[in-house]
């Protein structure tokens, strides 16, 4: 599985790099409010608006995700507790029942 996440990293390493190398012309972005825009090259524009939204979306997902892990944990101290608990009561009833049909016989 190592070695083909390692082929996949390679072959997007190198389409990132074809495209970068067969965009190098110079784009200008303006925004609105600004009156001067911002000259870099079209590759430049496309791969940070492109890390932008990985990043807001693994922001966004890691949330969620935040929020189910936080509930497995408490879901998983409640079962610890519980567990210990039974264990508790099985050696209580264990240890007030007589073990074996002649010791019951005996007494």
């Amino acid at each position: 599985m190592k070695i083909l996440s390692w082929c996949a990293g390679i072959v997007f390493a190198a389409a990132v790099l074809l495209f970068a190398l067969s965009n190098r012309q110079t784009v200008t972005l303006g925004l609105w409010p600004f009156e001067e825009g911002l000259a870099m090259p079209a590759y430049a524009a496309v791969l940070i608006s492109l890390l932008a939204g990985v990043v807001v979306g693994l922001l966004l997902s890691g949330r969620a995700t935040l929020r189910h892990r936080r509930q497995a944990r408490r879901q998983a101290r409640r079962a610890d507790t519980l567990e210990r608990e039974l264990k508790t009561v099985k050696d209580g009833e264990a240890a007030a029942t007589p073990s074996s049909p002649s010791a019951a016989a005996k007494s």
